[in-house]
């Protein structure tokens, strides 16, 4: 489950904390995919990866109906005391907060950042949460967020004065978060995680498996089989079991990102799924589009508007993997009449 601010879900996580809540170019370098600092996380294939060497199978997707595991207990001020911070921002890292972690929980302290005002839904305050604060005489004020991170969530949440990008995830199957980022960030910054491209893994199609936790896609292998010079790199395409999930901030000097005409995608709800969140304090719409891979498949999605971005998948039934999943960019001469031609292609 995805905890955000916008339309996209009601489960919303605001964090007037220095820290707005809110869910979702390529992000700043302090949002690039790091290590684990919290709990060690699998690696994917080499990019560089000869022909000649298996690629690696796509790691099975989590089942998304069961629900996550009784947490562990609230950690003691001693365990507090004696823990690591965990924030792996290393460019623009928050100058005012920290980040500590013990087992699944975070403690978030910030100083002179704002008076914490949360709402949360779908999470219990002094269960799942803890605030408080304290002031500091002279140097102004402390304020405490104390967080479980369950199984399979994700937190992407905006912060107010200065502007910055808080970023958790934690897979099913990991004890803790292992990506965990505090970032300062400007407007029009986008919130969208990008990686480094690797081959398309194999897949095992399953028509009955189950769309990936959010938390899981930590684990996706992220692949564009575009020309490097072609590819859209304000979106990620990553795979996970049978599932692709297509995440793109607007384009240069645009605001919003969403979705056209597409087909060849199955039925919408079942096969795929389309929501968008909007970060307020970043300016900024990301658009996501989640899709159950199959074989045989031919599809064609259309981003955005004018000018667009191309989204084509590519399955022939004889092949292991899709021999295409490719999203470039705008093409030169996209105009409003070359889009109203293109709609024809879709009206037939």
């Amino acid at each position: 489950m995805r905890t955000l601010l916008g339309p996209r879900t009601r489960d919303a996580l605001l964090l007037t904390f220095g820290l707005v809540g809110c869910n979702g170019g390529n992000p700043p370098e302090a949002l690039a995919p790091k290590a684990s600092a919290v709990a060690p996380q699998n690696q994917s294939a080499d990019a560089t990866q000869s022909a000649e060497v298996p690629l690696p199978m796509s790691a099975s997707a989590p089942v998304t109906d069961d629900g996550p595991p009784p947490g562990s207990p609230r950690p003691t001020a001693e365990e507090w005391a004696a823990a690591k911070d965990v924030n792996m921002a290393k460019v623009r890292r928050h100058p005012q907060c920290t980040i500590k972690g013990v087992r699944e929980w975070l403690r978030i302290e910030c100083v002179n950042v704002l008076r914490p005002i949360m709402r949360l839904t779908g999470l219990e305050k002094d269960k799942d949460y803890f605030e408080s604060g304290a002031p500091l005489g002279a140097n102004g004020f402390l304020d405490v967020l104390e967080l479980r991170v369950d199984p399979g969530r994700v937190f992407i949440t905006e912060g107010l004065q200065p502007t910055s990008l808080l970023y958790i995830a934690r897979p099913s199957d990991e004890p803790a978060p292992t990506d965990v980022r505090l970032a300062l960030a400007t407007p029009g910054t986008s919130p969208v995680v990008t990686r480094p491209v690797e081959p398309i893994p194999e897949i095992r199609a399953n028509e009955t498996s189950k769309r990936p936790r959010d938390g899981d896609w930590e684990k996706g292998v992220s692949v564009n089989t575009a020309d490097s010079k072609r590819q859209a790199n304000e979106c990620d395409l990553r795979v996970l079991g049978d599932w692709l999930r297509v995440r793109c901030g607007p384009l240069p000097g645009h605001v919003e990102s969403g979705f056209g005409p597409g087909k060849g995608l199955g039925q919408k709800g079942r096969d795929f799924f389309e929501s968008s969140e909007e970060y307020l304090e970043l300016r900024v719409y990301v658009a996501e589009l989640v899709i159950h891979l199959r074989r045989p498949m031919n599809a064609l999605q259309i981003v955005d508007v004018v000018p667009w971005r191309t989204l084509k998948i590519t399955w022939p039934a004889d092949e292991p993997r899709p021999t295409e999943i490719s999203l470039t960019k705008p093409e030169p001469g996209q105009t409003m009449a070359a889009r109203a031609k293109l709609q024809e292609q879709f009206d037939e």
